[in-house]
């Protein structure tokens, strides 16, 4: 009894599978003896592709001013915010020995306050529109440089060039700020990655500046004075050294 009904259910199943796909054959000659449309049988080939407009990538432009200054703008009308920034042809490599790290140092004291914006008002300025405000010293380079709304580009600017006109290089600043770099230094000098690249630069640059650290090293940020960073400052800002973009 129960080898037959075994036998029924897995004939009914061959069964059931057969007719399946006798329907899915059937369906499928039907649907081929069809006539397409034209448009159904045009090759791929002869689709008609859409032409995409040409790209012409923005063209920057440069002007120079009668006193040396350069500028350079490029023009990105599908995007609102604007970058805007201040670049001297300044940094570790103009150093003395003896000031090894001074433009680091200037580069820091700029944001410590103007002849019309305490630090607190210069960080203001910028936070209060949704902007960013930085800055970074290199071998060659110092930049100040700042992201906002193309609507607050006036903003910007005001701020970036009371940074590098109007510093206000106060004494207690100096005096604290010598502090603040002095850890820095030591915070670098905990990271294996910048001691080695440091203990490489300056064997490969021995005795140039180039060699030199830019962060400076404890003996010479010590000995900075107010006269030492403004006359620094006056002969490095100048507007020849100056590149606006």
């Amino acid at each position: 009894m129960r080898m037959r009904m075994r036998t029924t259910i897995k004939r009914s199943n061959f069964s059931l599978i057969v007719s399946t796909i006798v329907s899915i054959l059937l369906a499928a000659a039907t649907f081929l003896s069809v006539p397409r449309a034209a448009s159904q049988a045009t090759s791929w080939k002869q689709i008609p592709i859409p032409t995409l407009p040409a790209f012409h990538p923005p063209q920057p432009k440069r002007i120079e001013l009668s006193n040396g200054m350069v500028i350079v703008t490029e023009k990105m009308p599908h995007v609102r915010s604007v970058s805007v920034g201040i670049w001297l042809a300044t940094g570790s490599r103009a150093e003395t020995s003896g000031r090894n790290g001074i433009a680091h140092f200037i580069e820091h004291m700029l944001f410590k306050g103007t002849r019309k914006r305490t630090a607190e008002q210069i960080a203001q300025s910028v936070d209060s529109v949704g902007g960013m405000l930085d800055a970074f010293t290199g071998k060659e380079m110092t930049c100040f440089n700042a992201k906002v709304l193309d609507e607050h580009l006036p903003v910007a600017v005001d701020v970036l060039c009371d940074l590098v006109l109007h510093p206000r290089f106060d004494a207690e600043d100096i005096a604290k700020e010598k502090q603040v770099v002095l850890e820095e230094i030591k915070m670098e000098e905990d990271n294996p990655e910048y001691l080695i690249h440091e203990l490489f630069t300056q064997n490969f640059w021995r005795g140039h500046p180039l060699g030199m650290p830019i962060l400076g090293n404890p003996e010479t940020v010590s000995q900075f004075s107010k006269g030492a960073v403004t006359e620094c400052f006056e002969e490095w800002y100048a507007p020849n050294r100056v590149v606006i973009t």
